[in-house]
């Protein structure tokens, strides 16, 4: 079982991550701490009572060293804001913890830096942490590098809840660098509670292929998370053996699709 220190604990994603570790054993990630800001009414709380079925002996810090510290956490989870992540990122290095990160809205310095830490330690990040998001991408990079020279016109539309900062998403960014889709065709859309939908319209003379992905809960991307904090504390571990075969290489930049490799390894040698 991999030790797992969460932070953003009162987040949406917190609160998906919390539920995803008591719905999903199977995954075998456990919360060990939280952590939230300086000051809120959450910190010294039992993460466990979040979702009131109960306290797990995982107290929430008010700050990512002291939950280190307390918890011997064999990996953070992360999905604050850019400027904690850094900083996150820069302590895990410094003490060699593994580090995954759902951060969007990343600068490029910022998306640097992370790329520095990860020299240190393994170190994903991902903007979408959702597996078939992740198989979704290799399907627009294949269509777009069809059609496009077929003079076909490429159009990226996505949506998400109106509370959502960054505008493209992550995941929109990712998408159209897959699929050679300028900014200028990028669509975003706010509006209500829409977890996140993507889709890549080609659209050419007399037809019309739409490629589309849509999330109805975050327990996709909490699942995806969970599974992406197993990859790395295990290869940050020099295991190379079970759920990620072949995982040999414990510090780097990783992203989800090196899960979703180790994945259909795993499950490739299953099949024998």
């Amino acid at each position: 079982m991999v030790r797992a220190v969460v932070t953003g604990m009162g987040g949406r994603m917190g609160r998906a991550l919390l539920s995803a570790m008591r719905e999903a054993p199977e995954l075998e990630v456990t919360l060990a701490a939280g952590v939230e800001r300086e000051g809120s009414p959450l910190v010294g709380q039992d993460a466990g009572e979040l979702d009131g079925r109960g306290a797990l002996g995982a107290p929430i810090f008010d700050s990512l060293e002291r939950a280190l510290d307390a918890s011997g956490a064999q990996v953070v989870i992360d999905f604050t804001s850019p400027t904690s992540t850094v900083a996150a990122a820069r302590l895990c290095a410094a003490r060699r913890v593994p580090f995954v990160t759902g951060t969007t809205g990343l600068s490029e310095e910022e998306r640097r830096s992370l790329a520095e830490c990860a020299r240190a330690i393994p170190l994903l990040a991902a903007p979408n942490m959702s597996v078939a998001v992740a198989l979704f991408a290799e399907l627009v990079e294949r269509a777009a590098r069809a059609l496009t020279p077929m003079g076909f016109d490429a159009q990226l539309v996505e949506m998400h809840h109106r509370h959502k900062k960054d505008a493209p998403s992550g995941t929109a960014l990712a998408l159209a660098e897959r699929a050679g889709v300028p900014r200028e065709a990028i669509h975003a859309l706010r509006g209500g509670d829409v977890f996140g939908d993507h889709s890549l319209i080609l659209a050419g003379l007399g037809e019309r292929l739409e490629l589309s992905h849509k999330l109805s809960s975050r327990a996709p991307l909490a699942q995806g998370a969970l599974r992406a904090a197993r990859f790395v504390a295990e290869v940050g571990a020099g295991m190379g053996a079970g759920m990620w075969e072949g995982a040999q290489r414990p510090a780097g930049l990783y992203t989800i699709r090196d899960v979703v490799a180790a994945l259909d390894g795993a499950a490739a040698a299953v099949r024998g």
